[in-house]
């Protein structure tokens, strides 16, 4: 379990379950004084060549949360996506298809406000007894048709103590299994934090993997499976 992670949200907890030896999911914790950023990310493939793409922007995003002054989710992105598309393509100006779905949740420990940013990635929030599914931008990182424009939306939610915060990638909702052998989808996933919730976060990690295995069954595992799960305390 990621200290980074417990020393500031001791109630939480990192799902982690590569398809293959190699992983093209990855996470990333930065801290400041008043700021925590959690990042959950999700590269195109899998094996090799997911883990090459990860590795490439994980330690981009690195250096551009070490080295510039990012104020914001949604500069992250900008900055990400900008610095990516120029180390994928090549000489004579290729236009890669890889890329990168990724969100970024900013804690800020002074005000209790969390704000989130993301591309094509959604999180989950528990708070005032509702699960709230919000959606992220439409548009990856890295990856682009015809030089399009990209906009990344920021929302931003006043926290209270015991809210739950679940970031994550594609593995579980694309995940086949049950009876019919269908995707497990995100309205899965809802129903199964729905019924966990209530539960400390190291016990909601068990319930979870314990019913992603139920719902495999037989079946391969298709994806990277990556959960971060987050329960809020007030500062």
């Amino acid at each position: 379990m990621p200290s980074k992670l417990l020393s500031v949200f001791p109630d939480a907890f990192v799902y982690y379950l590569p398809r293959d030896i190699v992983s093209g999911d990855f996470y990333v914790f930065y801290q400041t004084k008043e700021i925590f950023l959690v990042i959950c990310a999700d590269a195109t493939g899998h094996g090799v060549p997911g883990a090459f793409m990860s590795l490439i922007s994980s330690t981009i995003l690195r250096d551009i949360l070490q080295k510039k002054n990012i104020s914001s989710p949604s500069q992250v992105l900008y900055e990400l996506d900008k610095e990516l598309q120029t180390s994928l393509q090549s000489e004579d100006n290729y236009e890669t298809m890889d890329g990168l779905d990724i969100s970024v949740c900013e804690f800020n420990l002074t005000t209790n406000v969390m704000t989130f940013a993301s591309a094509m990635r959604p999180i989950l929030i528990h708070r005032n007894n509702i699960l709230e599914y919000v959606r992220g931008s439409k548009f990856s990182i890295g990856a682009s048709r015809h030089f399009v424009k990209k906009e990344f939306t920021e929302h931003r939610f006043n926290l209270n103590s015991g809210d739950c915060i679940y970031l994550f990638t594609d593995g579980f909702p694309d995940q086949f299994g049950g009876e019919k052998s269908k995707k497990l989808k995100i309205s899965g996933l809802q129903k199964w934090i729905n019924s966990i919730h209530h539960l400390p976060m190291k016990e909601q990690n068990l319930k979870l993997q314990e019913l992603f295995n139920n719902w495999k069954i037989a079946q391969p595992q298709i994806d990277d499976v990556l959960i971060i799960g987050i329960k809020y305390k007030q500062f």
